[in-house]
């Protein structure tokens, strides 16, 4: 989904992540291969960016691994060549609520203003100036998205991801 600024949205579904069926480097690969992915079909994301929405609806401590987002951090800092718009944080549990003002200390203010903890989905489309229907249908749109199966089978067909 674009938003109107030209962004990319990126949601990520963290209720459907078992770290036992991938390591953190896996998890991190299928990201980095979506995003250029999108980057080959269209270059001016490069320019208009991506934000992304992680939702944590139906996620527990099971479907996390602490090792994420140490392993993002190196991608982004060694070679990734993506302008991060915003990370959005629904539905998040509280140790999320917790941790997400306490990282913001230690990051640049542009960075930290970049990171939105959204309590109820409802409050999206404000948060990114989009219409509550341009938005994927787990988030309350009308935006029919591939289950998250169907998607890893066409990647691995295409040889985007092995």
């Amino acid at each position: 989904t674009r938003l109107p600024d030209g962004a990319a949205l990126m949601v990520i579904r963290m209720g459907h992540h078992d770290p036992s069926d991938f390591d953190s480097r896996t998890t991190v690969q299928y990201g980095h291969d979506g995003i250029m992915t999108s980057l080959i079909k269209d270059p001016l994301l490069a320019v208009h960016g991506f934000v992304f929405v992680n939702n944590f609806e139906g996620a527990t401590l099971a479907n996390t691994d602490i090792k994420v987002p140490t392993s993002i951090s190196s991608a982004l800092n060694k070679c990734m060549p993506v302008r991060v718009n915003s990370i959005n944080f629904v539905n998040p549990p509280w140790v999320i609520r917790l941790v997400i003002p306490v990282v913001k200390t230690v990051l640049s203010a542009k960075l930290a203003s970049r990171l939105n903890v959204i309590l109820d989905a409802a409050e999206l489309p404000g948060v990114l100036s989009i219409s509550q229907e341009d938005l994927p249908t787990e988030l309350g749109g009308q935006v029919e998205v591939d289950d998250p199966v169907g998607v890893l089978q066409i990647m691995v067909a295409e040889n985007i991801v092995v």
